[in-house]
């Protein structure tokens, strides 16, 4: 099964038939995708060196990457903290937009209607805006599609306020329900 790479969005989105992914699972981000071995494409070091301590509770574990990709500025995969071969569960990137936010809402809503054209058999929920949870003063701008059992792809564009210390950028991602689940009870 031929796969969809979510960093040709950025560069050139030419799918030429939606049928190149028939489930998020297939979809790619510097050439990962959920299920993968993180170990395919970094050694166990550079694994180690790029987790991070984010959360309180220690089942998952994010590993953050800014040196070898060909499309964004970051790279972050989530897999299950004992898990020896590093299957990922979430994998997404980004790009910054240090002046242009409305840069960042454009390319935003591309990706999105390239996705949705692509994986039709996705639910859409659209575009909301919220509260950023630790900016107060910023906002995120959310695309999300989700297959049956929820698992998303999505795309959003964070705009931090001056005083907050973290630069605009776009963010493309897919990610399983058990991580998201995960994020929204258990993480913090």
């Amino acid at each position: 099964m031929k796969r969809l790479s979510l960093y040709l969005f950025l560069l050139l989105f030419t799918l030429q038939a939606p049928s190149w992914a028939d489930d998020i699972r297939d979809v790619q981000i510097e050439g990962i995708s959920i299920g993968d071995s993180l170990l395919d494409f970094f050694n166990k070091k550079e694994i180690k060196d790029g987790m991070q301590d984010w959360y309180k509770n220690k089942k998952y574990t994010t590993a953050l990457f800014n040196k070898k990709l060909e499309t964004y500025d970051k790279l972050y995969v989530s897999f299950l903290t004992d898990d020896k071969q590093y299957k990922v569960k979430s994998v997404s990137a980004s790009i910054e937009y240090r002046s242009n936010i409305e840069e960042c809402y454009e390319k935003a809503k591309t990706i999105y209607l390239e996705i949705k054209e692509a994986l039709p058999e996705l639910k859409d929920y659209g575009k909301y805006v919220y509260k950023h949870n630790d900016d107060p003063e910023g906002t995120v701008t959310d695309y999300a599609l989700l297959n049956d059992k929820e698992d998303e792809v999505f795309i959003g564009c964070y705009d931090y306020s001056k005083s907050y210390e973290s630069t605009d950028h776009l963010r493309v991602g897919v990610r399983l329900i058990e991580f998201v689940n995960f994020l929204i009870d258990d993480a913090y």
